[in-house]
């Protein structure tokens, strides 16, 4: 962990780091110019150069708009019980820390003030992505400009200065349901806690699907940023929108599964006031479409007055109890398709509703139904 004492300059310590991370040569060639918030410098080998302005005012530490709830208390439950299957399969992945108000890190100008909030009091923030699904040559509630032909749905993820990011990825919750997932030993979370995210040797390495990589090169296609503000609905000044299309063949995302954005930053001139990994869990949601959503078997119920088998079913991370359609039997741990009787054209993250408490054992959903269905099969299979 790097210190600054009162009294050395910022200035210099952001330099000095700056120009070890270049001598090692983990992002190119000598820097020209290392004032703090800026850099240039050669991307492997080529004779291109690119200026890449960071700002030291960091806009990712802004809470809202956040998934969690308002309460310290509720949001530590929330990612200890509704997030626990994902956070399970990544260990050592952490949720973003970050701010209630500005003067909770800048007031008096005191990092060992600003290490001690961090690291005791910041609470943890997972940003809301936004989605939006659509039927065929329907329109979207939520347009914006430049958006690509051919789309079925999009993931919007609120962002800023994207050159504070190495990269931005996305890892869903299915990808690490599955038995051949592993996580390489160059992807996985690094323990973080220090002023300066952790110098590795792992240069734009993160598990998941990128978006964007190397600090200034969005890689995804389909991509578009910045995407226009949602029509209606409260600005997210600092952040912008960055929009992920997804095309009428892709084969995902599982409606049903949580979809998380990993935010690993660039190493140095960025201070990232002692996040607690990198990279760390940013930004995320359940996705799912206003017919279909999916869950994880708990538990079975076997009933002596009814003539069907009762589901304990983790959906969205709530309890649910649900009937099956037909006869077929399913087995704990089995992900379930479930479909719902009631919808319209187009869904976004607006018209998610949470149905726990509303079933039990005994008296099961009754318009919501598992169904002996597995998304995308039929079509990859064509």
């Amino acid at each position: 962990m790097r210190q600054v004492s009162k009294g050395l300059s910022f200035s210099g310590t952001l330099s000095y780091s700056l120009r070890q991370l270049f001598k090692d040569n983990k992002l190119g060639g000598p820097p020209v110019s290392v004032d703090p918030g800026e850099y240039i410098c050669t991307v492997e080998g080529n004779e291109l150069s690119v200026s890449v302005p960071v700002g030291l005012d960091v806009w990712y530490l802004y809470r809202e708009p956040c998934l969690l709830p308002d309460s310290d208390e509720d949001s530590k439950t929330y990612v200890d019980e509704r997030l626990e299957n994902y956070f399970s399969k990544l260990t050592g992945l952490k949720c973003l820390r970050s701010l209630r108000k500005r003067s909770d890190l800048y007031e008096g100008y005191d990092w060992s003030s600003a290490e001690q909030y961090f690291l005791n009091t910041a609470p943890y923030s997972v940003k809301e992505l936004r989605f939006e699904t659509a039927l065929k040559n329907k329109s979207y509630k939520y347009p914006s400009d430049k958006e690509p032909l051919e789309t079925s749905a999009f993931l919007a993820i609120p962002v800023g200065q994207l050159g504070v990011m190495e990269v931005l990825s996305l890892l869903r919750e299915t990808e690490m349901e599955e038995d051949s997932f592993a996580v390489p030993d160059d992807e996985a979370p690094v323990t973080g806690g220090g002023m300066f995210p952790p110098k590795t040797v792992n240069f734009n390495k993160c598990l998941g699907t990128h978006i964007y990589e190397r600090s200034y090169l969005t890689v995804a296609g389909n991509t578009v940023y910045p995407a226009s503000e949602f029509s209606g609905c409260t600005p997210i000044k600092p952040h912008y929108w960055l929009r992920v299309y997804i095309l009428s063949t892709d084969t995902c995302p599982v409606p049903g599964e949580f979809i998380g954005v990993l935010a690993k930053p660039t190493p140095i001139p960025h201070v990232w006031w002692f996040q607690e990994s990198s990279p760390f869990l940013y930004a995320g949601n359940w996705f799912e479409t206003q017919y279909w959503t999916s869950g994880i078997v708990k538990a079975i119920h076997d009933l002596d007055d009814v003539s069907y088998k009762c589901y304990e079913v983790l959906v969205k991370g709530i309890t649910l109890y649900l009937k099956p359609t037909d006869f077929k039997e399913y087995k704990v741990d089995d992900r379930v398709a479930i479909v719902k009787t009631d919808g319209t054209d187009t869904f976004s993250w607006q018209d998610l509703k949470d149905r726990e408490g509303e079933s039990s054992e005994s008296s099961p959903l009754s318009d919501w139904f598992i169904i002996p269905y597995s998304f995308y099969e039929d079509e990859a299979e064509e």
